[in-house]
């Protein structure tokens, strides 16, 4: 009865054993190669297939309603291991079942439940222990536990019953309540953000599999879901998201609120995942939501999240390789996915900030997943090319690690600024040359994908940081030496950042000012090219580009005006002021220099004119020194952040604003 040939029976693919312990069965009977190996009792839950007839008058009701799911267990040891197209997951809202198909990959998000499980023993580091309920503890080799852990090889399926997450006093035990802020939409509404975000957000963020989280979705709303609360953050991040980007296409306050609403619930489970929830999931659930507060008026959740999320990384063991040979190559770039998101986010926030990384590269390093980047990542140009963001991401997070090691750590770099300097600059040309050749200072450039320009202002960014460190005592210095008596590598270095100034500017220009996401994102980068211009024309007002530098940074404060009307009380008020000083004193500079030019014209006798020239000089350099040194002290002390890049002579660090 059992025999392939038995079209009575479902036959399954794998034994009971292997199933429970989401691990491979070769599906050999009477007994599988796994089971005979451990010594294990092997069975297999054959079932028998109903009434054809039966079947053909269940089918109207369950397409009818739309939502109803194929209840059939997935069985990830006969599944392909070949990861769907987005184009197979934006299908018709009336048959949600069509995304339930089974695969391996599933394990790479889903949490632990009788139906699913995010990662099993045998999935894991050798050094990870899985607890009964899934959740999972790395222990490196300075643990006493690893030595256990290593020295003891584990049975095939076998993991400890008890959990080593969920604990918690009775006292708190309240405080991990699912609350529900705002009720999820409809099946349909809740189908169409979730598409949207994965045909819009994917590209830059592919922090989750399409095809695994449109079946959690489905579940959800066949009320079979999983009460995972890194699902629940997970899923309402994702609407929020998606939320966000059209309230912003419709301009509508309305539905801006209720993509704060959708975070709420998120945040309402965050505390749930923070304290009880180790599993690859609870790093996706933490990046998700990290990636909403990215793009609001008050960063500072996503600097504390990343930092959660790249720590319960390490807890979990994403940080190395796995060498346990069972993981699949799906669980296996996921996992390494989902670390690189963590790096890159972690390198992009801690440049602008200049504050120490949460991972050290050279202490943890996973090989990036850039062998099985697959084609739903990939984004065309205005020209047609096709570029990959996450490999652009990853290959300029490594240079921003580089950058914040080798110039802005504790240890002097070996073999002195100049050559890191130089070695740096080199490394960001290469990236900009290998992913985007046509990016120059002198391309007039067109507004492309939000990921592709948001690559531009972190590569320009990354531009600056680097010439800075070189030039910076140009900078700095109140009494500044004049550029033809500074050395040729120092002089390229102002010129470097003056540059990349102008093109941040210039690619500002271009974002949509319904965009509003996007430019509280990249909004410190901006700052920075002004304080940057605004420096060099108070150095030097005569310069021939400093009336078109002060008509650039004019078209940015109106940026920052338009922010702030819109969205009062936050940290861009306080440093709009001390920009648009810097602004006012810098075009006055220039207008003072230009009307002194024109009074040079009229012929005045010989004694007087030299005389009135060097009167002139006199009170112009005085008048310049007394504007570039105005007391910042005020503005200061009611920053939440520091002011973007201010000079302190006493440790000679530049600090941007968040």
């Amino acid at each position: 009865m059992n025999n392939r040939g038995d079209r009575r029976r479902r036959l399954a693919k794998a034994c009971d054993h292997c199933r429970k312990g989401k691990v491979r069965c070769d599906g050999t009977r009477p007994v599988c190669g796994r089971c005979r190996g451990c010594g294990n009792e092997c069975h297999y839950a054959d079932v028998d297939k109903p009434d054809p007839r039966q079947r053909r008058s269940r089918v109207p009701s369950r397409n009818s309603t739309g939502i109803t799911i194929v209840e059939e267990t997935f069985d990830g040891a006969g599944a392909s291991s070949a990861l769907l197209s987005d184009s197979a997951v934006v299908q018709t809202v009336a048959h949600p079942q069509l995304h339930l198909q089974a695969h391996d990959e599933l394990h790479s998000f889903t949490e632990s439940s009788p139906a699913q499980t995010l990662a099993a023993t045998d999935t894991s580091p050798r050094d990870t222990i899985v607890g009964g309920h899934g959740d999972m503890r790395y222990f490196g080799p300075p643990s006493g536990i690893s030595l256990v852990s290593t020295a003891t090889p584990r049975k095939s399926g076998q993991h400890t019953p008890e959990s080593w997450s969920k604990w918690t006093h009775p006292s708190i035990e309240p405080l991990f309540t699912k609350r529900v802020m705002k009720p999820l939409p409809s099946w349909t509404g809740a189908f169409s953000l979730v598409s949207e975000f994965f045909t819009h957000e994917h590209q830059v963020f592919p922090c989750f599999n399409a095809p695994a989280f449109m079946c959690l979705l489905g579940q959800q709303y066949s009320g079979t879901g999983t009460e995972s609360p890194a699902w629940w953050v997970s899923l309402n991040s994702v609407l929020a998201i998606a939320q966000r980007r059209r309230a912003e296409a419709a301009q509508s306050a309305e539905a801006e609120d209720l993509a704060w609403a959708y975070a709420s619930n998120a945040l309402a489970g965050t505390w749930d995942v923070l304290m009880r929830s180790t599993q690859l999931s609870s790093v996706q659930a933490l990046l998700a939501i990290a990636w909403f507060f990215i793009g609001t008026p008050n960063p500072q959740p996503s600097f504390m999240l990343v930092g959660c999320a790249v720590r319960l990384a390490h807890s979990i063991g994403i940080h190395v390789e796995s060498q346990d040979p069972s993981v699949s190559s799906a669980e296996a770039n996921m996992r390494k996915k989902v670390f690189w998101i963590a790096i890159c986010l972690d390198r992009e926030l801690c440049l602008r900030t200049g504050r120490p990384p949460c991972h050290d590269l050279n202490a943890a390093y996973v090989d990036p997943p850039m062998g099985s980047l697959d084609e739903t990542e990939i984004i065309k140009t205005v020209e047609g090319h096709e570029l990959n963001l996450f490999k652009g991401q990853i290959q300029l997070a490594a240079i921003q690690s580089a950058i914040y090691q080798d110039l802005h750590s504790s240890k002097a770099p070996p073999n002195g600024i100049a050559d890191s300097v130089t070695d740096l600059l080199q490394k960001l040309e290469n990236w900009r040359t290998e992913f985007v050749s046509s990016l120059t200072h002198d391309s007039a450039g067109r507004c492309e994908h939000h990921g592709l320009m948001r690559l531009y202002f972190s590569y320009y960014n990354a531009v600056i940081v680097v010439s800075r460190a070189h030039s910076l005592t140009y900078w700095v210095s109140p009494n500044h030496p004049e550029m033809s008596a500074l050395p040729s590598k120092m002089r390229d270095s102002i010129e470097n950042c003056l540059n990349a100034s102008r093109c941040i500017i210039g690619l500002s220009k271009l974002i949509p000012v319904t965009w509003k996401s996007f430019h509280w994102d990249v909004i410190p980068i901006p700052m920075s090219a002004v304080v940057i211009l605004c420096i060099m024309t108070l150095r030097n007002p005569m310069n021939e580009n400093a009336r078109n530098d002060m008509g650039l940074v004019g078209d940015v404060m109106q940026i920052f005006r338009t922010l702030d009307e819109a969205y009062g009380n936050t940290y861009l008020t306080q440093v709009q002021k001390v920009c648009q000083e810097l602004y006012r004193k810098a075009h006055y500079a220039v207008q003072s220099s230009g009307a002194q030019l024109v009074e040079s014209i009229n012929v005045e006798p010989p004694a007087l004119q030299a005389s009135s020239n060097a009167s002139q000089q006199e009170s112009h350099q005085h008048h310049t020194d007394n504007m570039f040194g105005f007391n910042m002290d005020v503005f200061e002390q009611t920053m939440p952040y520091p002011v973007p890049m201010l000079w302190d002579l006493d440790t000679s660090l530049w600090t941007s604003i968040v």
